[in-house]
């Protein structure tokens, strides 16, 4: 993926700093050490990068300012010491020299820092009403009027932040950003006004940012608060094509967002992403490619939920993912799922979400596509299984009773945990330790079912013309789990493309089942089967049967060049 610098310039925040040694209430007690000469600032991988991996780089001239604790006066202590870099290059790390006549020194055990300085109004100690000990906060402003950047945010609208115990500063977003793309094919507009319908701020001319111990932070509004944010064109010229980004406060947006865009004329299309929403400092809204403006029609269209903080306005390709642990990432599951415990990742060495298999493929690989509904449980099966941890999780079961949204692309990777970890504990029947794959033929069966009793299965559930009778079909075994899931996803969504993933960790009469079944359902409606079976080598693993980041590019690099060009 690209990367990008940018000059990120922070406007007037309001930073609050909780330290548990010291508790009171007004006048802040000064901790003084020798005053800093220098000090190290530098992006955070994790935190300071933009969750679709755009960077954040210093540059000549920037400037952070730093909390005066040692000062004699309350004035003064609200003020910050000035620190600038002078570099030859972007980079992700920077040596930053005092800049005025202030000095910064350790107040309540630790130094506070936020970026850019000349944004910075004033930092505020802890009142009466504030229930947090040992508070400070650093008072910026999320504009509510931003100027587009191709490929960057408004430099007045980007907050960063950081503490630390000694000179060494790692710091993190204290904004979250919207961010989409312009292309040939985007009707012409001047003005995106993001809105919350149901009226938390997107932007505050006092914004709270509370420094923690460990170095993260929350944001809050504080005063002068607003219920939108607006990106526009300078000179009212229409968006050039590239990527763009809106910052705004991070919250929960309890009914959801409003986008509405606007051409030179002042005509309005609105399209609305509702349901509850929580959006975390450095989250990326993503809403796509921007399509068709039909402006003439007034166009007020609204989608009912959108998954981790993927928004499918524009994308042309909506892709929907049914699985296993393997497909699973914290925040990219419905929320039902995500109370129970559902998602596998993050885990070890797979911290972001850019490094799921099914993220590069989507985000990475095809022209325009965008996660609809990722419908994934960990250590859930194909076949039905009467065990109560596993009631009402099997695929079909989380099919009919959750759906897939409405998906161009349906994408099928299940079938791991039948084959593979299993005891009877947890079996439909007595010392069945991998799925019976038709009657009479047990997991560990070395036999395949003969042509005749796979038409016998296929026939049945073509047979079924109701979703009840659909439902209804067989589903302990399986070959019959599997074909009763690929009608269910036919009767539902006719029009979408199905892709079935064999695992590396199949077993080998589940492999040749899963081909034979997709040789039928290719016939009958061009459903296509991308085989990794056999290439256990091939996928490193962070755990298990389940793939690091290594693995993941390799299952997206081998989707992508078998069925490309037929989801894309």
């Amino acid at each position: 993926m690209k990367q990008y610098v940018f000059l990120v310039c922070a406007v007037v925040v309001v930073i609050s700093i909780a330290c548990s040694r010291q508790n009171f209430v007004g006048e802040v007690p000064v901790e003084t050490t020798a005053d800093l000469a220098a000090v190290t600032a530098k992006v955070l991988q994790s935190k300071t990068l933009t969750h679709d991996g755009v960077n954040v780089l210093w540059e000549n001239g920037d400037k952070i300012g730093l909390f005066v604790a040692n000062s004699s006066t309350q004035e003064e202590r609200r003020r910050s010491a000035v620190y600038e870099t002078v570099l030859d290059s972007p980079s992700a790390e920077a040596v930053f020299v005092k800049a005025d006549e202030h000095e910064a020194g350790l107040g309540n055990g630790l130094y506070y820092a936020a970026f850019p300085a000349e944004s910075i109004a004033r930092w505020g100690s802890q009142n009466a009403m504030d229930n947090t000990p040992t508070a400070r906060r650093c008072y910026a402003t999320i504009p509510v009027e931003q100027t587009a950047v191709v490929g960057g945010w408004d430099k007045t609208a980007g907050i960063l932040a950081a503490s630390s115990t000694n000179s060494q500063f790692s710091f993190n977003h204290a904004t979250s950003y919207v961010k989409f793309t312009v292309a040939d094919a985007s009707t012409d507009f001047v003005k995106l006004t993001i809105q919350s319908i149901a009226g938390e701020p997107l932007a505050a001319i006092e914004t709270a940012i509370l420094y923690e111990d460990d170095n993260t932070i929350s944001v809050s509004s504080y005063s002068d608060p607003s219920d939108n944010v607006t990106l526009s064109t300078s000179d009212n010229l229409p968006f050039e094509n590239g990527t763009y980004y809106i910052a705004m406060m991070p919250g929960t947006y309890t009914a959801g967002l409003r986008f509405l865009f606007e051409n030179a004329q002042g005509e309005v299309v609105t399209k609305s992403v509702e349901g509850s929403h929580t959006v975390r400092p450095g989250d990326l809204v993503v809403i796509g490619t921007v399509g068709e403006l039909p402006f003439k029609e007034n166009v007020n269209s609204a989608i009912e939920h959108f998954v981790g903080l993927q928004v499918p306005l524009f994308a042309t390709t909506k892709i929907s993912l049914l699985g296993d642990s393997i497909s699973t990432y914290e925040g990219y599951l419905p929320p039902y799922f995500e109370s129970n415990d559902a998602a596998y990742y993050p885990t070890g060495t797979v911290t972001s979400v850019t490094q799921q298999y099914w993220y590069k493929l989507i985000y990475d690989k095809l022209s325009d596509a965008a996660l609809d509904v990722n419908n994934s449980w960990r250590g859930t099966t194909v076949v039905w299984r009467n065990h109560s941890d596993f009631v009402g999780k099997d695929y079909c079961a989380r099919v009919e009773k959750y759906g897939l949204g409405d998906p161009d692309v349906v994408i099928i990777n299940g079938g791991t945990n039948d084959c593979t970890k299993y005891s009877a504990q947890h079996s439909t029947y007595p010392n069945q330790y991998k799925a019976n794959m038709y009657p009479g033929y047990s997991g560990m069966s070395p036999d395949l079912p003969t042509d005749a009793e796979f038409e016998a299965v296929y026939e049945l559930a073509e047979a079924a013309d109701t979703w009840e009778e659909i439902v209804a079909l067989e589903d302990g075994y399986f070959i019959h789990a599997y074909v009763k899931l690929l009608n269910m996803i036919r009767f539902r969504y006719p029009d979408a493309k199905v892709v079935m993933i064999i695992g590396d960790s199949f077993t080998k009469r589940a492999q040749q089942a899963i081909l034979k079944i997709a040789e039928h359902y290719g016939s009958l409606y061009g459903y296509k089967c991308v085989n990794f079976f056999g290439l256990s080598d091939k996928i490193s693993k962070v755990s298990g049967v389940h793939p690091d980041d290594a693995g993941f590019t390799y299952m997206a690099d081998i989707i992508y060049d078998q069925v490309g060009d037929y989801i894309d």
